[in-house]
């Protein structure tokens, strides 16, 4: 399968992983992980060539990204019923990213179909954000070990972002509260970054907590602004993205950073364009090669930007820059 590669954001070249699907791309400790919906993942340390080509576990079998848990020792990643965030079916860790362990009980031990997030790591601990029975209970979960039962406590359940010395937890539905933790048990009351729209993305880019919000109701509404960004996730200032108004849902969906350039991609909602910045504040955009219908998933690390798209073009435009 395809994917795109830059190591400057604005010139990218084509590559290829075997295997695939893939929808997600993570790096983390020294390692990508391209991991896709048939429960595809594959590894690499230089974003080039690719080793532990594998398939985990049975249908359902939707893989979210991987992070690395430094107070385990281990690759942590999630197992999902239809998308990343639906129903858990698994949680799989590994300590060299080449062979994998599941477990598929709860972490909550609650049983039934619930939902978490996408696990993060940091402060001695690994959180995610619930959506218990499918609906958003308003609370994380934490762990120091990943043995059920995890532990809750407050903050905004939804999209959990770890950066620099503390962890910020975005609300993913139409209230968009923000809230941030220093510990990771301990939240501090929440704050509205946006009105009448759902957090599509949330990352650590430039130093930043960032949340990317886009409009709800098929065609109802227009976020503004779209773009939400803190350095502590106690005070917020905002931006709007270069699509900003063309599309009613301007949905942003994946981010990565070198330090000095943000990039974020749009899916098959923005097909095939990144939007680009050096401050967070003012955005532009570069073209992708389109080599699928839309990139899902983008990574730094080794040097390079990694963009994979989960639906191959048929009949690709290929854009060498």
């Amino acid at each position: 399968m395809n994917y795109i590669y830059s190591s400057n954001g604005t010139s990218w070249s084509i590559g290829g992983i075997p295997g695939g699907p893939y929808g997600r791309m993570s790096f983390c400790n020294g390692t990508f992980f391209a991991t896709g919906d048939t429960g595809a993942i594959a590894t690499s340390t230089d974003g080039i060539n690719w080793s532990n080509i594998q398939t985990l576990g049975t249908s359902p079998n939707v893989l979210g990204e991987v992070v690395w848990a430094p107070v385990l020792g281990l690759f942590v990643l999630n197992q999902y019923s239809t998308d990343v965030g639906a129903y858990f079916t698994g949680q799989w860790t590994s300590p060299t990213g080449a062979t994998w362990t599941v477990t598929t009980t709860d972490p909550l031990n609650q049983g039934g179909q619930n939902a978490y997030r996408e696990p993060k790591a940091g402060l001695g601990l690994v959180g995610m954000g619930t959506t218990v029975g499918g609906v958003y209970s308003g609370t994380n979960i934490y762990s120091t070990t990943l043995v059920p039962p995890w532990s809750t406590n407050g903050g905004a359940s939804g999209y959990l972002v770890f950066g620099g010395t503390r962890f910020v937890s975005f609300y993913a539905n139409n209230s968009n509260g923000a809230w941030y933790s220093t510990d990771g048990m301990n939240w501090s009351a929440g704050v509205n970054v946006g009105s009448n729209g759902y957090a599509s993305y949330a990352g650590y880019l430039l130093g930043n907590f960032v949340g990317c919000l886009y409009g709800i109701g098929g065609s109802g509404g227009i976020v503004s602004p779209d773009i939400v960004y803190s350095p502590d996730g106690a005070t917020w200032s905002s931006a709007k993205s270069p699509y900003w108004p063309t599309y009613t849902q301007c949905e942003w969906v994946g981010g990565a950073d070198n330090g000095t350039l943000a990039l974020l991609v749009g899916g098959t909602n923005i097909p095939n364009i990144a939007a680009t910045s050096t401050n967070l504040s003012s955005w532009s955009t570069t073209p992708l090669p389109a080599i699928g219908t839309g990139y899902t998933g983008i990574a730094y690390g080794a040097g390079l930007f990694l963009a994979v798209t989960p639906i191959p073009n048929p009949n690709p435009i290929v854009m060498l820059l």
